[in-house]
């Protein structure tokens, strides 16, 4: 079975692969995880209700809120997603500001949602650790949406990743011992893995959802799965600890 990350997601959704994602997911059982769709609300989703309020806030002047994405106080992933949102809205479904507005909104209230679990299998969504990363959806709010996502260390939701690291227990050990494996960027992920391992950290928060996502989403799928990633940089050291397949289609 095929199983789409959050990067193959965002590929599939909005970047310029989509046909090959669907031709693929067409052909062969494909299907991801509730970590997986968290972490796409906590980014996708969450940069479409900002682009949604940076073009409210500009009077809906497209050039304008574009420039103050480019500035404003996120990582710039999240600014290339806001650029790459727009971009896949201008191309597809909005011809005119009346049309990304009405595009823009369809997506933030469920349209993003839909197109996230299209053709996939989800009765076979993996749910092992219920994450709860993303809190309610979005809100009104006058003219703009309230959405926050509403895990933090100190006070996480009532979700599943402890016992999940109690089960993968193999998993958490192998990207703990293995920093000498992984790329420089994926240090923080070995050190956390070590300070969950001996108890020194939390599996919450932070230590979830940035420093060690990835390897959740890789210790999730199943042995026999293959995981369909646009970040091979980071899984495919992680796999080779951790004993996973990746998806590579043939050149």
């Amino acid at each position: 079975m095929i199983f789409l990350d959050t990067s193959a997601q965002g590929e599939r959704v909005f970047g310029r692969r989509r046909d090959e994602i669907y031709a693929l997911i067409s052909r062969q059982q494909a299907r991801t995880s509730q970590y997986v769709w968290e972490e796409f609300r906590c980014t996708y989703l969450r940069d479409a209700v900002l682009f949604h309020r940076l073009l409210s806030e500009e009077g809906w002047d497209v050039a304008r809120a574009l420039e103050r994405a480019d500035t404003y106080p996120t990582p710039p992933r999240s600014q290339a997603r806001i650029r790459q949102v727009f971009r896949r809205l201008i191309q597809s479904w909005a011809a005119s500001v009346d049309d990304l507005r009405g595009a823009l909104e369809n997506l933030i209230e469920g349209g993003l949602e839909d197109r996230f679990w299209s053709g996939l299998d989800r009765e076979a969504t993996l749910r092992e650790t219920d994450c709860r990363h993303g809190g309610p959806p979005p809100r009104r709010e006058g003219p703009t949406y309230r959405f926050r996502p509403t895990c933090t260390a100190a006070k996480p939701p009532p979700c599943g990743i402890r016992p999940f690291w109690e089960t993968h227990a193999v998993e958490l050990a192998a990207v703990a011992d293995g920093a000498e494996h992984l790329p420089d960027d994926l240090a923080k992920a070995a050190e956390t893995a070590a300070a969950i391992r001996t108890g020194r950290g939390t599996p919450h928060g932070n230590n979830c959802h940035k420093h060690l996502s990835d390897c959740v989403i890789a210790a999730e799928a199943s042995p026999d799965d293959h995981i369909f990633t646009t970040n091979l940089k980071h899984f495919r050291p992680i796999c080779a600890l951790i004993g996973r397949k990746l998806y590579e289609p043939a050149s």
